[in-house]
């Protein structure tokens, strides 16, 4: 419930704007939202407008209000067509409403305003990526460790194009030097499960998926309502399908983390998995051929479907009919 700001149209604009950033830093977007427009409506303070409006779309962009948030970032931009975090915002709004044109645009031009961010390197990296793009993307992704060797999110993006493409060995040594530095990132842990899956080795997936619902459940409160990221539904999913054996309850988190593109193809995947172990092949089948179809060269949907459809028999392809662990 937004609470009465009578208090904060008596501060100074300034001192209204920090109140607004403890908001958003709390996930508190609407109380923020509620303080910044008393600011951006306000003619008096229009010195004030442009950090207002920023503060806003990033407030609307976390709390998935994807087109109010390219509205004020577009104000933002008319103000001042210099502000590198609004093109990077506003970029990351449109990707979330598949219009990846603009999307891509906005983040060539936050990069060229701040070429050194490697947020920005990296954030068009993801867009590449999920459009199959992976040349592209490697020189996005090495521009960023040319500047930072151990960028965290450049160097999980490397993984992820490794395990796409099936070096899961790769992928795996990567992950675990990530892991070795940052014990506290559940996406990690995660994604080092999803690759141990495809090794087989299953003890080792379902330590990391307990552990990255451990972590799931302690993420600040800014995190667990950010707005491009269902991280914790689908490692809800994860732990019910690999380690709980539940696939039908998997089923149902994986389908309420649909809505972020950049996650798309991993869901349909997970979904298919999930169908294999209900002995769904059809179904499972369906599923693997939607992921492969946005990401043809998407490595593990492929080694499944050929699975399933009796193309060749891999001993070690964790997809079966009627797998069962």
């Amino acid at each position: 419930m937004v609470k009465d700001y009578k208090y904060a149209s008596s501060l100074a604009m300034r001192a209204q704007i920090e109140v607004a950033r403890r908001h958003i830093d709390q996930g508190e977007f609407d109380d923020a939202i509620q303080i910044l427009a008393f600011i951006v409506d306000n003619a008096k303070a229009s010195k004030y407008h442009e950090v207002a409006f920023r503060l806003r779309g990033g407030a609307y962009l976390d709390s998935r209000r994807w087109r109010q948030a390219i509205e004020d970032h577009t104000k933002v931009i008319e103000l001042n067509p210099r502000n590198s975090i609004s093109f990077n915002e506003r970029a990351l709004a449109y990707r979330a409403l598949n219009e990846d044109e603009k999307s891509y645009e906005d983040f060539a031009r936050a990069i060229e305003l701040h070429p050194r961010s490697t947020t920005y390197l990296t954030n068009r990296a993801v867009n590449l990526i999920t459009q199959g793009q992976y040349d592209k993307a490697l020189n996005d992704i090495y521009a960023a460790l040319a500047l930072d060797q151990d960028d965290v999110n450049a160097l999980h993006l490397l993984s992820k194009i490794d395990y796409e493409l099936g070096d899961y060995e790769q992928a795996l040594k990567t992950l675990n030097r990530l892991i070795d530095i940052h014990k506290d990132r559940r996406s990690l842990f995660m994604d080092r499960a999803l690759t141990k899956v495809e090794l087989c080795n299953w003890e080792g997936a379902k330590d990391d998926f307990l552990e990255a619902r451990k972590l799931a459940a302690t993420v600040p409160p800014i995190q667990q309502r950010a707005a491009y990221h269902k991280t914790s539904e689908i490692i809800e999913g994860c732990c019910l399908l690999f380690v709980d054996d539940v696939p039908s309850a998997a089923l149902e988190f994986f389908l309420r983390a649909f809505g972020n593109p950049t996650e798309k193809v991993k869901l349909h995947y997970l979904i298919g998995h999930a169908y294999a172990r209900q002995g769904r092949a059809d179904c499972a089948t369906e599923q693997f051929r939607q992921a492969l179809a946005s990401r043809p060269q998407m490595a593990p949907c492929q080694r499944a479907l050929d699975a399933l459809n009796g193309v060749y028999n891999d001993e070690d392809c964790p997809i079966d009919p009627n797998l069962s662990h």
